[in-house]
């Protein structure tokens, strides 16, 4: 084994109290990582595949959505001479409307277990008409006439989109389709103690993966700049840390799980990737075994869990950030370097377009990580661990090394219109609850909404730690933040508009926030503190639609309560990917 190179980032041996490994002494266990190989290519094989578009090679391409699914409606219009139009709905919103509106509408909605399992139809210069067929019932739609087509997903698989060609009809139509999370689950979920061999216990605990958020550790002047409510330089520094970690991104993005080096220090392991002012790494810490759940029983534990770290360094900033997963009621056996290792394949497609996937499509990105891996039990626990959310949610939680590849990307990623809110909690005595959210022509990234805790600021010297640490007596201070990102709905000479409610853990006090993408015009932002009234009560739709403000901040404040918010671009935002960065309080 050895040593990582010279010219390797320097790291100081903490920040904000969150001690860093001491990774210029670690040993170098295997550079350009190299997966196992131990993949079952057909049983993990969740790509997206394609039937043939059915109908003349006329009109404009579409193909948009597949990776957002599930579908929850599909929406087709008709006129007398055939299919006019299709748009497809997801739980994080909808994809154009392709082709040209007719009066006569058909939707398909689908309920929450069922699923669309092939399309046939008639076409000529067009697509004459359409029957879809669901696990639940068959829909027709349309005229026959003209020639015959058909396609069946395979067995175990599903469609998730739509693709085709469309001018003031549908020309051609075709589907996409996935391999179904569900099919490499048995009919009974699998139970830890049922892996490798071990005796099958009806009380061990379900599996079960939540999401660790992002933690930004502090050093002394950024808790300065941002105690002076100092966002121009805080946005400075945020920059700066992008600009460090972005080529790691780069090198993932191009290279994969070749981007990695396994290194070795403390005894723990370690897979990093770096740049000369920045360093990514990504590992596992288990926490101890949990004990028989049978009373009285006398045999070894056979679960635990693991904490999923992935934490990135700028070097120029002194930025540190940490994020994850706590998968919770794994086999006792998984090895932690290999599950590591599942979560370094998933990060590549993360970085690629994993804000843009839809939470179940996620979770299939998660077993096929697992797989090539080479842990085919982790892979089998998925459906199992991802059940209870619904899938596996990025969206809110993006890490801040994960949310500078994202804003980087962001032209390239989304459609027209980009927004990143970002909920600071400084307040050192409540953590902050999300509520609601109001939608004007916007989804949620990634995801359905979802109320999330902000955990309270940790000031100097107060005992602080992400989920799986040792407590450390933080030097500085560490900020807790909810990250959700937004695009837009529609596509079509529109903008964004997103309204949200937060309460304090007390119910005494309340936040809105909202902020709008204007077309035409410059953006505006707002923000509203208010007490004395249950927030649950609170008519967010009706503030969304009252005054505004059109600079780049803004604050209000409650009694003891003050917030306050900024905005860098009210237009013309690289790649329009905008960003309002919300603070509850101020480090003092």
């Amino acid at each position: 084994m050895s040593a990582l190179p010279a010219d390797f980032p320097k790291m100081p041996k903490s920040v904000g109290g969150q001690v860093l490994p001491d990774f210029i002494n670690a040993k170098v266990i295997e550079r350009n990582v190299k997966l196992p190989g131990a993949v079952h290519p057909e049983k993990f094989d969740f790509s997206i595949k394609k039937s043939e578009a059915f109908g003349p090679c006329e009109g404009e391409v579409f193909d948009e959505g597949a990776t957002w699914f599930p579908l929850k409606l599909v929406h087709f219009t008709c006129s007398d001479h055939g299919i006019g139009s299709y748009r497809g709905h997801y739980g994080k919103g909808a994809t154009g409307i392709y082709g040209a509106p007719h009066p006569n509408d058909h939707k398909v909605s689908l309920a929450k277990d069922e699923y669309i399992k092939g399309i046939s139809g008639t076409y000529t210069d067009k697509v004459t008409s359409l029957t879809i067929t669901t696990t639940k019932a068959t829909h027709k739609i349309g005229h026959a006439s003209g020639k015959p087509f058909k396609f069946d997903a395979p067995k175990d698989h599903h469609v998730v989109g739509f693709h085709g060609r469309a001018e003031n009809h549908i020309r051609a139509i075709g589907v996409s389709y996935s391999k179904r999370l569900a099919s490499i689950a048995p009919a009974t979920p699998v139970r830890p103690s049922e892996l490798k061999g071990l005796k099958a216990s009806a009380t061990d605990p379900a599996p079960d993966i939540k999401p660790i958020y992002s933690n930004i550790f502090l050093d002394a002047a950024t808790k300065a700049q941002w105690a002076a409510n100092n966002m121009d330089a805080i946005e400075q520094k945020r920059n700066q840390a992008k600009n460090d970690i972005q080529p790691i991104y780069q090198n993932i993005q191009n290279n994969g799980e070749t981007a990695w080096t396994l290194v070795e220090s403390g005894g723990q392991q370690y897979y990093l990737s770096w740049s000369s002012s920045a360093t990514m790494w990504s590992y596992i810490k288990d926490q101890p075994a949990t004990a028989s759940a049978t009373a009285g029983s006398t045999d070894p534990p056979k679960t635990k869990t693991s904490i999923v770290s992935v934490g990135s360094y700028s070097v120029t900033a002194n930025i540190l950030g940490l994020s994850g997963y706590v998968w919770s009621n794994i086999p006792i056996t998984a090895v932690a370097s290999v599950i590591a290792l599942t979560f370094v394949v998933l990060i590549r497609g993360l970085i690629t377009d994993g804000v843009a996937w839809g939470i179940q499509y996620a979770a299939t990105q998660l077993a096929s990580a697992a797989a090539a891996a080479g842990v085919e039990e982790s892979a089998l626990m998925v459906p199992a661990s991802v059940a209870t959310m619904g899938g596996l949610v990025i969206a809110g939680i993006i890490g801040v090394g994960l949310f500078f590849a994202v804003m980087a990307l962001a032209s390239v990623l989304f459609r027209q219109y980009f927004l990143t809110v970002n909920v600071f909690n400084f307040d050192p005595a409540h953590a902050w609850n999300s509520l609601q959210w109001h939608g004007d022509n916007a989804d949620i990234s990634n995801g359905e909404w979802k109320n999330e805790t902000i955990a309270k600021f940790a000031p100097v010297n107060a005992g602080v730690t992400p989920p799986g640490f040792n407590p450390v007596n933080n030097l500085e201070n560490t900020v807790t933040y909810l990250s959700i990102a937004f695009e837009n709905d529609s596509t079509f000479l529109q903008g964004l508009g997103v309204g949200m409610l937060l309460t304090r853990d007390d119910d005494v006090f309340g936040l809105a926030l909202k902020y709008v993408v204007h077309r035409f015009s410059d953006n505006e932002i707002g923000l509203k503190a208010f007490g004395g009234e249950d927030p649950s009560k609170f008519d967010l739709g009706a503030y969304y639609n009252s005054g505004w403000d059109d600079s780049h901040t803004t604050s209000s404040s409650q009694g003891s309560l003050q917030v306050t918010g900024h905005t860098p671009y009210l237009g013309g935002a690289p790649g329009q990917a905008y960003e309002s960065n919300v603070n509850i309080g101020l480090p003092v």
